[in-house]
């Protein structure tokens, strides 16, 4: 009896990761695979057997699966796109991807830091903001082709609206929440940064099965936690949907209560978990 086999397309969707990732996988001969009738298949023993090599040993999660990366790699992320260096970010991301990286630490234990570091450097005046805002440029590109890639089957758990608000020009951690949302099987409405409060309000009103609205802020002034104030009471007077905060314009829980939401979320993971929890109930 023959084995059966499975399309590429269908074993990247297994796997989690974007298409062009099981390729490499195939290329690199980390993954066995055959060509019919044009296209790339995997035989399901074969995948089982790739699946099993991708697994921790001995209780020990693989450096890959870990929310970290080393410090090396994100100091060359970061050198990347402070050159603007689009193809060599895009290329130590794949790398990440094709040794067993997902999405989540990418973000979290690449992205993230890289950026974390270049916004200390222009504020120290090491870099001037013509290369933050080229880095910020490369990055978004980055998150965007990350974003492409498969998202899981099944039932939405619902559907997640997530903004910046009026006056906050950073969305990339919006976009990072968003895809994350994405992965958790979520229909996510992303309005971006610098949103107007009664746009968010109306978002949140226009769609099915709404189960939050997450708002993310990094300016820390006052302009911003009064423009916060009035998103999250614009979305409680016309769709009564509770409110999550985060970001580094809101440093705690208490902040955010004092902003009138009705949750908080120190990282990206956090503010999934949310989501997730209000989805049950």
């Amino acid at each position: 009896m023959s084995a059966v086999s499975i399309p590429l397309t269908e074993v990247a969707a297994m796997l989690g990761v974007h298409y062009m990732t099981a390729y490499r996988y195939v290329r690199l001969g980390q993954l066995a695979a055959t060509q019919e009738r044009g296209r790339w298949v995997v035989a399901a023993d074969e995948l089982e057997r790739f699946r099993q090599r991708k697994r921790p040993t001995s209780g020990r999660k693989p450096s890959g699966t870990s929310r970290a990366v080393g410090a090396d790699v994100v100091a060359q992320f970061e050198s990347r796109l402070i050159d603007g260096d689009e193809p060599g970010a895009w290329r130590i991301a794949e790398d990440l991807l094709a040794a067993g990286c997902d999405r989540p630490t990418l973000y979290l234990g690449l992205v993230v830091p890289a950026m974390r570091a270049i916004g200390e450097k222009w504020a120290a005046g090491a870099i001037g903001v013509a290369r933050e805002h080229l880095a910020s440029g490369v990055v978004s590109r980055v998150i965007a082709r990350l974003g492409a890639g498969p998202s899981p089957r099944g039932r939405r758990k619902g559907t997640a609206v997530v903004s910046a608000p009026p006056g906050e020009h950073h969305g990339l951690p919006t976009a990072i929440v968003a895809d994350l949302l994405r992965l958790a099987r979520f229909h996510v409405v992303d309005l971006g940064a610098d949103c107007p409060a009664s746009e968010i309000a109306a978002a949140a009103a226009a769609h099915d099965r709404v189960v939050g609205v997450g708002i993310c802020a990094t300016t820390l002034d006052h302009t911003t936690h009064s423009s916060i104030a009035d998103v999250v009471r614009l979305v409680h007077e016309r769709t009564g949907t509770p409110v999550l905060l985060g970001g580094a314009a809101i440093p705690s829980a208490r902040h955010a209560r004092a902003l009138g939401g009705d949750g908080w979320s120190a990282d990206a993971i956090e503010a999934v978990a949310w989501f997730e929890r209000r989805a049950r109930t």
